[in-house]
C-alpha cells in the first residue's frame, strides 16, 4: 500500500487526471485542486493499492458523481457540506446496508479531476483504501460505460443520493436504465448526484479493471511539468509518452454546444497549424471526447482516448470551457485492453456504440485508423 499526502505529488496527479480525463471527469483545478488542499490541511492522506494485492475476498464498490461537466459547482459550499454532511459517504454506507456487509476497498468508475478526486477523498474520510486503477482508464459520459460491465458484471445494485436527501436504488437491471434515471435525477436541479455502484469481489476486480491508472496519471503529470519546446515539439514527446499517435494541432474555429438532458454535447471544429495546415478536424463530445475526423476521415473513436491538450501549460482542456481562437494539440493514445476486450460483449457493444454519442461511426482500433 502506498500513502500519498505530498502537495506537489497531487498536482502532478491532477494535472494528468486532466489529460486522461479527455475533456471530462470533473476539473481538476477548479474542482480537484481545492478538495486535495483541504485534505491535506485537514490531515488526510490517501491510501492505494495495486489490484493484485487486493484479497479475491475482499469487497468493492465504484461509482463517483453524476452530472454534466456544464453544470457549475462551487467547491467551496461543496467542501464546508461535506464537513458535516458527506453524501457519498452516506451513499456508500447505504449500500453495505444493502448489501450486509462492509465495503472494503474503493475503486473510482473513471479517471478525472473530479470522479478520481472524490473516491479518494472519500477513502481518506472513510479509511478505506483505493485501488489504484480504474473502469475505464479515461474518463467516460454514462455508467454502464466500464470495463466491469462489459467483462459481464452487472451496474446494479446502485444507488444515487442527491442533495434533496433521494436516495434511489436500482436493483437489478442491465441495460442503459441506471444512467438515464441518473441523468433525470441530474437535471432536477442541476446538482450532484452521488451514486456508488458495481459492487465486485477482488477476484472479479483482477479481471476487469484497469491497473494502475491513479499511478499513471501522476507520472503523465510529472513529465508534462517539465516539458518544453514548441507546439509540435509538445505533442509528438506526449505522443511518445502515452505510446500514442500525433493527431493535430490548430485553432478552435467554431463550438456549438448544447447542455440537455444531464450531459454536454458539442461539435468543435479547428484548422490546422504547422504540419497540419490546411487541414481541418472536427470532434464530437459528450461531455469527454468521442471520436475526431481530420479531414472527414476518422482518426480516433471511443473508447480510444482523444487528448486535448493546450500547448502553453500542457493541461488537458475542459469540454465546457473550449473557445474560439483556443488553441490545441490534439493526441490521440490507445485504450487498455482491458476495456477493449470489453467491447467484444453484447453488452459492451451497447455500452460503447457511437450510437450513445449521436453518431453512426463504427470502432476501429487507433493504430488502424493512423497508419504510420
Amino acid at each position: 500500500m502506498r500513502q500519498w499526502n505530498e502537495l506537489q505529488q497531487m498536482r502532478w496527479l491532477l494535472k494528468g487526471l486532466g489529460l486522461y480525463g479527455v475533456g471530462g471527469g470533473g476539473d481538476p483545478w477548479d474542482f480537484g485542486e481545492p478538495v486535495v488542499e483541504d485534505d491535506l490541511a485537514n490531515g488526510r492522506s490517501y491510501n492505494l493499492v495495486d489490484v493484485a494485492d487486493v484479497p479475491d475476498s475482499a469487497t468493492i464498490v465504484s461509482g463517483g458523481y453524476l452530472g454534466s461537466v456544464a453544470d457549475p459547482i462551487d467547491v467551496r459550499d461543496v467542501l464546508r457540506r461535506w464537513e458535516t454532511d458527506f453524501e457519498f459517504g452516506r451513499a456508500i454506507h447505504a449500500m453495505e446496508d444493502y448489501l450486509g456487509k462492509n465495503v472494503d476497498y474503493l475503486l473510482a468508475s473513471e479517471l478525472g479531476g473530479g470522479n478520481t478526486v472524490v473516491m479518494l477523498t472519500a477513502g481518506a474520510r472513510l479509511g478505506l483504501p483505493v485501488i489504484d486503477g480504474d473502469g475505464a482508464g479515461r474518463a467516460v459520459p454514462e455508467m454502464q460505460m466500464t470495463s466491469l460491465v462489459g467483462h459481464g458484471l452487472p451496474l446494479t445494485p446502485l444507488n444515487m443520493l442527491d442533495l434533496d436527501g433521494n436516495l434511489v436504488f436500482v436493483a437489478n437491471e442491465s441495460g442503459l436504465f441506471g444512467d438515464q434515471l441518473g441523468r433525470f435525477m441530474v437535471t432536477r436541479r442541476h446538482g450532484m448526484v452521488a451514486s456508488v455502484n458495481s459492487p465486485l469481489s477482488g477476484a472479479d476486480a483482477k479481471r476487469t479493471v484497469v491497473p494502475g491508472t491513479i499511478s499513471k496519471a501522476m507520472d503523465l503529470g510529472r513529465f508534462c511539468s517539465d516539458l518544453a519546446g514548441s507546439p509540435e515539439e509538445k505533442l509528438d514527446a506526449l505522443v511518445r509518452f502515452v505510446d500514442g499517435v500525433p493527431l493535430f494541432w490548430g485553432t478552435v474555429t467554431s463550438i456549438d454546444g448544447d447542455n440537455t438532458k444531464g450531459h454536454y454535447l458539442a461539435r468543435v471544429d479547428l484548422a490546422g497549424k504547422g504540419r497540419y495546415d490546411g487541414s481541418r478536424f472536427r470532434i464530437i463530445i459528450k461531455n469527454e471526447t468521442m471520436a475526431g475526423w481530420r479531414d472527414e476521415k476518422p482518426v480516433c473513436v471511443f473508447p480510444d482516448l482523444l487528448m486535448m491538450v493546450d500547448p502553453d501549460t500542457l493541461e488537458g482542456v475542459m469540454s465546457a470551457n473550449i473557445a474560439e481562437g483556443q488553441e490545441m494539440i490534439l493526441v490521440g493514445s490507445a485504450c487498455h485492453d482491458v476495456l477493449r476486450g470489453a467491447m467484444n460483449t453484447d453488452v459492451g457493444r451497447v455500452a460503447f456504440s457511437s450510437e450513445r454519442y449521436g453518431e453512426a461511426v463504427p470502432y476501429s482500433h487507433l493504430i488502424d485508423l493512423n497508419p504510420a
